[in-house]
């Protein structure tokens, strides 16, 4: 009869050492939950970000940006501490560093702005080489025709309706 309350002993014992194991003595701010690609933190166009880099634990953070078209990413990083040494970087969706900016320590930000070809994700890169610091991010996006991130563009058209041809190549009212 003591037999089934053993068995359940040793389940439950065997369940708390396989659980135990699992979180590998971790809590979620022991580990750093950004440092690959695949683990990026999404990050909205508009929306500002804080995180930090701090050695020798958390020395690369990854975010994700979602565009929704044609036209210019700015992203622009903000730096708590001017001397760290590190860089950030915009990496297309099949990870091709498309700018990379070494932090300029005579500056409190390092801006890139990339030119984008349609609706796709792109990727925030920054990682340290020495020091740490506490960051924040700002995105912003405009779609445009092309031509330029200097302010002279058109933007592209917001679609109002479709327009209709007739047989004879003429538009129909």
């Amino acid at each position: 009869m003591k037999r089934p309350r053993l068995d359940l002993a040793c389940t439950a014992l065997l369940a708390a050492l396989l659980a135990a194991l699992a979180l590998g003595g971790c809590t979620g701010s022991d580990i750093d939950e950004d440092n690959s690609r695949g683990l990026a933190k999404q990050l909205s166009i508009g929306q500002v970000a804080t995180d930090n880099l701090n050695p020798p634990d958390d020395t690369s953070d990854w975010k994700v940006i979602q565009v929704p078209g044609p036209g210019f990413l700015t992203v622009t990083v903000f730096w708590d501490n001017a001397d760290i040494e590190a860089f950030s970087a915009v990496v297309d969706n099949f990870g091709r560093t498309l700018q990379e900016v070494p932090r300029d320590s005579r500056t409190p930000r390092d801006q890139m702005i990339i030119k984008t070809e349609g609706a796709n994700f792109y990727y925030l890169h920054v990682r340290t080489v020495r020091g740490e610091s506490v960051y924040s991010v700002q995105t912003s996006f405009s779609g445009t025709t092309g031509a330029g991130p200097d302010g002279d563009d058109e933007p592209i058209p917001e679609f109002v309706s479709p327009i209709e041809i007739g047989a004879e190549g003429e538009e129909v009212q």
